[in-house]
């Protein structure tokens, strides 16, 4: 490994090796952080890139003169997606689609396969600013109600566009 080469030098030790070092660590990890939040990341991105489409069922929301409704049914239902208005750092971008999955499906088909717990996973996008939160008594919960037309108000993960 990089830092141990660099290590057995000793006393030819300089602040430029030590850039070197860490330049090399970086690139060999992947970037800086965790390497299990990268998996992570990459693992939802993963699934809502594969899956979008066919395992989200859409929810029809922007025309307030229709009634919301869900489209066709999923099969293996992993969630719904809707679209938001673009924030306002963006005006004038179109809208963004929003996914909302299943908790027990997310802890089945991305947390189980890394080895985590869902609230351990659940805690590590909710600090790297991936899914909403939302108060409660005594902390943030990263699971939110949502209606869902013909289904009620499940609790989802919402995943931030």
């Amino acid at each position: 490994m990089i830092i141990q080469i660099e290590l057995t030098r000793g006393a030819n030790w300089i602040p430029s090796m030590a850039a070197r070092v860490f330049r090399g660590q970086r690139l060999e990890c992947g970037g800086t952080g965790s390497r299990e939040d990268h998996h992570l990341f990459a693992a939802v991105r993963r699934f809502i890139a594969l899956h979008g489409s066919a395992r989200f069922v859409a929810i029809e929301e922007l025309a307030p003169s229709l009634h919301a409704k869900s489209a066709l049914p999923a099969i293996n239902l992993a969630g719904w997606r809707w679209q938001e208005a673009a924030p306002p750092a963006r005006p004038g971008a179109m809208p963004v689609w929003v996914h909302g999955m299943i908790p027990e499906v997310f802890a089945e088909e991305i947390a189980k396969p890394l080895r985590m717990e869902l609230r351990d996973a659940l805690a590590r996008l909710g600090r790297g600013g991936l899914i909403r939160s939302e108060p409660r008594a005594s902390a943030s919960n990263y699971t939110i109600k949502r209606h869902v037309p013909g289904v009620g108000r499940p609790w989802l993960i919402v995943f931030e566009a």
